[in-house]
């Protein structure tokens, strides 16, 4: 979907998806911590890890938006951040922006509780 250099920082650093409880039924073993309703944050380093990426065939919807977020501010409007411990967030095209904003939206029923 988008330009990742596969750098792992994502995976290897203290960086640590949130996935909603939907997502971690479909977890095989997974060590997480509740954060809010049916929202739970993954341990860091990302224990799917492996020296050959990702072993997970169906990623969760924070590591497919990474390293954008979405948030709201108090009058609820949608905001988006970025995490700039990706080293290649400036890379990223507008229409590969417009890409990750269609995939939240197709799937933010998941992160009612993201905020």
């Amino acid at each position: 979907m988008h330009k990742c250099k596969e750098c792992e920082k994502c995976c290897i650093g203290d960086n640590a998806p949130a996935v909603s409880l939907n997502e971690l039924n479909s977890l095989p073993k997974p060590k997480a911590r509740q954060i809010a309703g049916d929202l739970y944050r993954l341990d860091a380093p990302c224990q799917y890890h492996s020296n050959k990426g990702c072993t997970l065939e169906k990623k969760p919807l924070a590591c497919e938006l990474y390293p954008f977020y979405p948030t709201k501010d108090i009058s609820k409007h949608p905001t988006w951040v970025v995490k700039t411990s990706c080293p290649h967030w400036r890379e990223w095209t507008d229409e590969e922006i417009e890409s990750i904003k269609m995939v939240f939206e197709e799937n933010k029923e998941e992160f009612k509780d993201w905020n």
